[in-house]
């Protein structure tokens, strides 16, 4: 998992749960933008992209 792409592994992650069709997706994905806002501010444009763009693939 460590080597799927190049960014940290709660984004790593978000996308794999995504693929997936894991039912804590939303929950997962929700918290780790929160997350990020928080404690990342310079990663916050970054991560609402990605989810926005999982969002908009649908399950």
């Amino acid at each position: 998992m460590v080597n799927f792409i190049e960014h940290p592994l709660p984004f790593r992650r978000m996308i794999i749960k995504k693929l997936v069709n894991d039912p804590n997706y939303e929950a997962y994905s929700q918290q780790i933008v929160v997350n990020t806002m928080s404690n990342y501010p310079d990663e916050s444009d970054f991560v609402i992209a990605l989810k926005s763009k999982l969002d908009s693939l649908g399950s």
